[in-house]
């Protein structure tokens, strides 16, 4: 399986939508080289490989946590990303160079209980599942 999209929105609409392609995909600044701001950092690389790992099960504490200090949570973006109601969707494709190729849609949200989204395909999982 292929990644072929990774989208993130939330009840305002679509924060970001990316799409992948086949071969190497590469995230970079696209800060113009004769600027004066640092480049290369906090462009998303980090965290577009968490919200990977996120939709194939990992812990949503992973997004908001500080990794140096793992008892420091991220107040700001956690209370962003439950209270808009973001939602992370991930397709997966057999082919990329095929339209008609099987797809697997994997969903998660970041609310706790009731409101959690954890779906396969529109298939709600519990945890183990």
């Amino acid at each position: 399986m292929f990644l072929k999209s990774l989208r993130l929105e939330n009840n305002l609409g679509v924060i970001r939508d990316i799409p992948f392609h086949s071969g190497i995909n590469l995230i970079v600044d696209e800060t113009p080289i004769d600027s004066t701001e640092a480049t290369g950092n906090n462009v998303g690389k980090t965290t577009i490989l968490r919200l990977i790992d996120f939709c194939f099960g990992g812990s949503p504490r992973d997004i908001y946590t500080d990794p140096e200090n793992r008892k420091s949570e991220h107040k700001l973006v956690k209370d962003f990303l439950q209270n808009t109601h973001v939602l992370i969707t991930l397709i997966l494709t057999a082919d990329l160079d095929d339209p008609m190729a099987k797809e697997i849609l994997i969903e998660r949200n970041f609310i706790p209980r009731k409101g959690m989204i954890r779906r396969i395909n529109g298939r709600q999982l519990t945890e183990d599942e």
